[in-house]
Formats: structure tokens, C-alpha cells, sequence
């Protein structure tokens, strides 16, 4: 009799584990929604640091970092792991994980070798009020907007501007109007800036040509 009630306790005990579980691995991207906020280490100083998580098509982050002025990148798809979540995008990779009542996020922001830990709470990112300069406020004389984020800086000859997107293509806009002279397409993202050399314009791909 004794056996038997030990037996019906680790059934009952194994099977509340295993529901548990089931319901922390359902519930971990839901709980993640919303703004997170803190502050990302470097070489002893802390910076202010943001990640977004939203729906679209399961759950997607977005991160801001003002420091090197990359605001709501994103979007990247979570990947669930042992210790927690992933997520990639472009060369930025990011490891994190709630802690049991699910209002701290701690993780690791790594790219180019460096990895640097986070530490979030609940709520928005506050924005810096904006200098007070003087004088008169410059405003853009045009936009242009690719397929996807810029990362190459321009590159100006003559009447023309030069860029790549991460969308893969190669742009040439007039400088004056700001509309597309002819836009070359690759096989992978642009995040090279191209080079003038007199006739010849030179821009890297990730596809792997030149």
C-alpha cells in the first residue's frame, strides 16, 4: 500500500513537472511582450539599452541602443534554447532569459567578437531630451527609402549619391531631387560603401562579389 501511494505521488509529482514545463515553454514569447529597458555593459561603463517584442507571424524583438544610434532594429524571429531565447540579426546575436516571476530579462548582446550582458525591467526606454542648440533647425531637403535598413554610408561624385541597402541592391539617387538614377540588384545585402574611382563605382555584396 505504502509502494503504491509513493508510485501515485511521483506520477502526480512527474506529471505536474511535465504540465509546468509545457506551460513555460507555451507561455515564454507571451511573456516576453511589451518594452524592456536597462542598461548593456561595456569595458565598465553602462549605456542605456532597450528591446521591444511584438506579434508578427510569433514573436519578434527589436532592439535600441542609443549609444550607437541604432533605434528599433529589428524585426528578428525568437529561437527557444535551454537557458532561455535567441535571436539574430545581420552580424548581432542576443541570448536572454526571465528570471522566475518574469520581470527581469538578463542576457548577452555579441557581435564582432565582443559580448556584452544586459540587464532589463518592464517598461520603455526613456528618450533623451534633445539639446538645446539655437539657432535655426535644419530640416531634410528629401528622403529616400530601400527595401530594407542601410548600413553603407554614401558615397558622392558629381551630380550623384551612392549607397547600398540590405534589401541588395545598389543605388545611384540625383543629389538634387533625390530619385533614383538606376538601382542595381545582387544576390545578398549591401552593407559595404561603395568607392569612385572616376568612371568606375566599386561595392562589396554579401553574395560574395564585387
Amino acid at each position: 500500500m505504502l509502494k503504491a501511494l509513493r508510485l501515485a505521488a511521483a506520477i502526480a509529482l512527474l506529471w505536474c513537472a511535465v504540465s509546468s514545463v509545457s506551460v513555460r515553454a507555451d507561455d515564454g514569447p507571451n511573456a516576453l511582450l511589451g518594452d524592456w529597458s536597462g542598461v548593456i555593459r561595456a569595458g565598465g561603463e553602462a549605456k542605456p539599452f532597450g528591446l521591444r517584442f511584438a506579434k508578427q507571424s510569433g514573436t519578434v524583438m527589436y532592439f535600441t541602443l542609443p549609444e550607437g544610434n541604432l533605434m528599433d532594429v529589428g524585426p528578428a524571429h525568437l529561437t527557444p534554447q535551454d537557458y532561455g531565447f535567441k535571436a539574430d540579426i545581420y552580424y548581432f546575436h542576443f541570448k536572454y532569459q526571465l528570471n522566475a516571476d518574469q520581470t527581469k530579462l538578463q542576457g548577452s548582446f555579441s557581435f564582432d567578437g565582443n559580448e556584452l550582458p544586459f540587464d532589463l525591467s518592464r517598461g520603455k526606454l526613456p528618450v533623451p531630451a534633445a539639446p538645446d542648440i539655437g539657432g535655426r533647425v535644419a530640416s531634410p531637403r528629401w528622403t529616400f527609402k530601400t527595401g530594407g535598413p542601410i548600413w553603407s554610408s554614401p558615397a558622392v561624385a558629381g551630380d550623384s549619391v551612392y549607397f547600398g541597402s540590405s534589401d541588395g541592391s545598389v543605388y545611384a539617387l540625383d543629389t538634387v531631387s533625390g530619385k533614383a538614377v538606376w538601382q542595381f540588384e545582387t544576390a545578398g545585402p549591401v552593407y559595404g560603401s561603395p568607392t569612385v574611382d572616376g568612371a568606375a563605382l566599386y561595392v562589396l555584396s554579401d553574395d560574395g562579389y564585387l
